[in-house]
């Protein structure tokens, strides 16, 4: 094997193990549900072939078998290439690459940027309200956000607010549900029934009313 073969086998397994690592960490996230362990498997597979096919031809002389050398360093450069855009700009929408080298973000960056769009998004829903303080959705809508952050107890405050304005199914299956997170099933229970009365053909919303009865021995 020659000086460039090698070469190119080091590069390629060291690329492939970076990435590995990235993956196993955290570091590097593809999202779409079980797309991390996909492409981990995935990685782990190809470095396997790679390794593989290093100790299959280590004894080969490529400055003789020049086309058998050709074909594997394309192969090593191709696994590089399609690494490198699959970690980078191929990485898809949910989780864009942001010019890191290989990270969509790193943790604190993440976080960072989804406390800064949830704090925009409530400032917009805020100047909503402000210009139109009688639409129950707007209100509706920044309950579903504040719950976004666990903010439960100021979550069921827009929701109330929404129903004084416009009682709906989705305001109080909404409420009630903030209401059960926070332990007090009778409010949940009541709740839920007022959105059942509004939608009497919900099987969903009769079965919560159930397994909260039955759960807690509630009339």
């Amino acid at each position: 094997m020659n000086i460039l073969t090698k070469i190119l086998f080091g590069f390629t397994t060291i690329f492939l193990i970076v990435v590995i690592a990235l993956i196993f960490f955290g570091e590097l996230t593809f999202g779409y549900g079980f797309g991390d362990l996909f492409y981990l498997l995935f990685s782990g597979l190809v470095l396997l072939c790679v390794i593989i096919t290093y100790f299959a031809t280590k004894k080969f002389d490529f400055n003789k078998k020049k086309l058998l050398g050709g074909l594997i360093s394309i192969g090593l450069l191709l696994t590089v290439y399609i690494f490198g855009r699959l970690v980078t700009v191929d990485r898809g929408s949910e989780n864009k690459w942001n010019g890191y080298i290989f990270l969509s973000n790193s943790y604190t960056n993440r976080e960072k940027s989804e406390a800064e769009k949830y704090q925009n998004e409530l400032i917009r829903l805020d100047k909503m309200i402000v210009k139109n303080p009688n639409d129950s959705q707007v209100f509706f809508d920044k309950g579903l956000h504040l719950r976004k952050n666990g903010n439960w107890e100021k979550s069921i405050v827009e929701f109330e607010k929404s129903i004084k304005i416009k009682p709906t199914f989705d305001a109080y299956y909404e409420c009630a549900y903030s209401y059960s997170i926070l332990k007090q099933y009778k409010t949940s229970v009541e709740l839920y029934q007022k959105a059942a009365a509004l939608d009497t053909t919900n099987i969903e919303v009769k079965q919560r009313i159930k397994n909260l009865k039955e759960r807690h021995k509630l009339d």
